[in-house]
C-alpha cells in the first residue's frame, strides 16, 4: 500500500473522523458568533470528478473513494429537504491559461477531457447546480457567492465581525 492509501481506508476512516471532529468541537463554555441553521445552507460537494476517483487517472486520490458513501449520504438528506446542492468540478476551457496550476499537476483537466466529469458513484441530479471552476478556490472566478445568495445559504451579520 502507498503512503495515500494509508491516509484515510475504510478501516480507519471513523477513528481519523472522530479525532478530526474532536480538534474543531467548540468547547461548551466558549461562545461561538457561528450559528449554524440547516435551513438556510447549501451543501458543496467539491471537484468529486473521475479525475480524482479514477483509478487509472494519475491524478486518482485513494482516500477520495473512501469518503464517497458518506458524501453520498450528506446529499441525500439534503436532497430530502430539498437545500441547495452544488457540484463543483474543476476544469479549463482551451482559451484558458492554467497558470501555475499546469506545472504543479503536469498536464490541465480540459473541460471536454471525460475525466472532468463528476464521477458516476456520486448521487448528481439534474435538478443539482453544477459549477465550473479554474482555480483551487470555488469563489474565485464563479458567481458561487451569488449562487449561495440567491439560495438563502450566505448570509453576512455585521455584528460578527
Amino acid at each position: 500500500m502507498s503512503e495515500n492509501e494509508d491516509y484515510l481506508s475504510k478501516q480507519n476512516i471513523t477513528k481519523k473522523t472522530d479525532n478530526w471532529l474532536s480538534e474543531l468541537i467548540i468547547p461548551p463554555k466558549r461562545k461561538s458568533n457561528f450559528n449554524f441553521s440547516p435551513k438556510k445552507s447549501a451543501l458543496l460537494v467539491i471537484d468529486m470528478q473521475k479525475f480524482f476517483l479514477n483509478k487509472e487517472s494519475h491524478s486518482y486520490i485513494p482516500a477520495a473513494t473512501t469518503i464517497v458513501s458518506n458524501v453520498n449520504l450528506i446529499i441525500s438528506k439534503y436532497r430530502e429537504k430539498k437545500f441547495p446542492i452544488i457540484f463543483t468540478f474543476h476544469a479549463y476551457e482551451v482559451n484558458e491559461n492554467p497558470g501555475v496550476m499546469s506545472k504543479w499537476w503536469g498536464d490541465m483537466l480540459r473541460v471536454n477531457n471525460p475525466l472532468s466529469e463528476i464521477h458516476s458513484s456520486i448521487d448528481l441530479d439534474k435538478d443539482d447546480i453544477l459549477l465550473r471552476k479554474n482555480r483551487y478556490s470555488a469563489f474565485v472566478g464563479t458567481n458561487l457567492d451569488k449562487i449561495l445568495k440567491e439560495n438563502g445559504a450566505l448570509e453576512v451579520n455585521k455584528k460578527n465581525f
